[in-house]
């Protein structure tokens, strides 16, 4: 067995007892100090992982919304390109026959009472027409009539041969011109 005995003065024995434990407060404040930045780790930790929840389902929202409007436009910019197509198809229908349509309402506007036409052909640019009139200067009437309507750029001299018909004489008559695109028409017709 052993014992201690303390050869010091009895005042400074007490003062030791009743003295602070140096070491033992940094182990506390460690230790506490690590408790508390541990919580706040861990609070702010959790609080972080709901805040990326959140946003990771909001983005899959987005997503979602954003999958459906791109199926949308898909099928809008499918049916507008078959619109398109349609226009297109039209747009060239249009640039066929309207010149062509123009054109017989040229001849018909420029048509004199003298003279009747027995045929007429047309093809692309060009068109003729055959027919007979009872003088020369109704056909002239006719061919100018013909340029002021605006549907016809250019009238080639007419081949003229005097006939018979029914008994009456007249004139057998052949005429080429050519005929505008639906551009020089549109272009034509603003001049008026």
């Amino acid at each position: 067995m052993k014992v201690r005995i303390d050869l010091r003065p009895r005042e400074l024995v007490e003062q030791k007892k009743n003295g602070v434990n140096i070491g033992l407060i940094i182990v506390t404040v460690v230790f506490l100090s690590f408790i508390v930045v541990s919580g706040t780790t861990f609070v702010y930790g959790y609080m972080t992982s709901r805040s990326l929840q959140t946003q990771v389902t909001r983005l899959n929202d987005d997503i979602a919304i954003l999958t459906a409007q791109n199926r949308r436009l898909s099928n809008e910019i499918q049916r507008l390109s078959e619109q398109e197509k349609m226009y297109g198809n039209a747009l060239a229908l249009l640039r066929e026959e309207l010149p062509t349509l123009e054109f017989l309402e040229a001849v018909e506007k420029a048509l004199p009472k003298g003279v009747w036409l027995s045929s007429v052909t047309q093809r692309e640019r060009k068109a003729e027409m055959k027919g007979f009139a009872y003088n020369e200067n109704d056909i002239v009437v006719f061919a100018r009539g013909l340029i002021d309507t605006g549907v016809v750029p250019n009238v080639d001299f007419p081949v003229t041969r005097r006939t018979t018909l029914n008994g009456a004489a007249v004139v057998d008559f052949s005429l080429s011109c050519g005929v505008g695109t639906i551009d020089t028409i549109g272009k034509t017709g603003e001049k008026k």
